[in-house]
């Protein structure tokens, strides 16, 4: 018979550890072992290098997990309906993805493009390379890029926008309930959210999502993120999507009322720009 469990503990466990049977039933019911879980989980990612993801990811590709693969990443087939197809690795939950990026800030600038290359190279890691993509994109808008963003809807409106940072500040969900003015905001290392970074320019929000990936949805936690931070009214915000040279990126249509109407832009920083700064 199945433990008693709270349901919405079980989809924040869902959302923020992973989809398996053994957290979201049995350590949902039983806080300490849940607990015991989460305190090794963070020593887990705060301990990551790069030649431990390196390993890490290989030996998942080969599906030889060990604990920690276990936790960090999810294993899937690049064809659902065989088996036996190539082996995707990718992190297992979006949180789990967003803590691990926030973790890679710690390496230097050419590990940075080193390790972007290697996972390039390894079939069914690209997912993880966009991990690392998104700590080093994370680290030129901290440097104060000027970007030159285009509107998905119409390539040819190009818009300039020149960071001009006061400072940089990593937050926490439950501490931050205001927003200034050119301070760049990015979640902190241990922070659960699954949102990226912003910054407000005057009066207008924009709101950096960086990815590797051909399609790619609007992040589903904005719009309770935007409740809790005080963020502007939704017509001063610029959703700015990061991306690589030559990517041709689709978003489709969210399924929340309330973002269909947001303004989507792009932008593009090529991996080696980092080592000309």
């Amino acid at each position: 018979m199945l433990p008693e469990t709270d349901a919405t503990a079980i989809h924040k466990i869902f959302e923020e550890l992973g989809p398996t049977a053994r957290l979201c039933i049995e350590y949902a019911s039983d806080p300490e072992q849940l607990r015991d879980y989460e305190g090794e989980l963070d020593d887990e990612i705060s301990n990551i290098t790069m030649g431990k993801l390196e390993e890490l990811i290989k030996e998942s590709t080969r599906l030889t997990m060990d604990a920690v693969s276990h936790k960090i990443c999810l294993i899937s087939c690049r064809d659902p309906k065989n088996m036996r197809s190539t082996p995707l690795v990718s992190p297992i939950t979006d949180s789990i993805k967003s803590r691990l990026s926030n973790q890679l800030r710690n390496l230097q600038q050419a590990e940075w493009i080193r390790l972007f290359k290697q996972l390039e190279r390894v079939p069914g890691a690209r997912a993880t390379a966009g991990i690392v993509y998104e700590a080093q994109a994370q680290y030129l808008l901290q440097q104060g890029r000027c970007l030159e963003i285009s509107r998905l809807q119409a390539l040819s409106q190009r818009v300039s926008v020149d960071i001009q940072l006061s400072e940089t500040l990593e937050y926490m969900d439950d501490e931050l309930e205001s927003l200034e003015s050119n301070v760049f905001y990015v979640p902190e290392k241990t922070n659960k959210s699954a949102l990226d970074s912003f910054i407000l320019l005057g009066d207008i929000l924009y709101i950096f999502q960086m990815t590797i990936k051909p399609i790619h949805d609007i992040n589903r936690g904005l719009i309770d993120s935007a409740d809790r931070h005080n963020f502007p009214l939704r017509a001063k915000w610029r959703f700015v999507f990061i991306i690589p040279p030559n990517l041709v990126l689709k978003v489709p249509k969210p399924w929340k009322l309330e973002l269909r109407s947001l303004s989507l832009y792009s932008a593009v920083a090529p991996v080696e720009m980092a080592q000309s700064r």
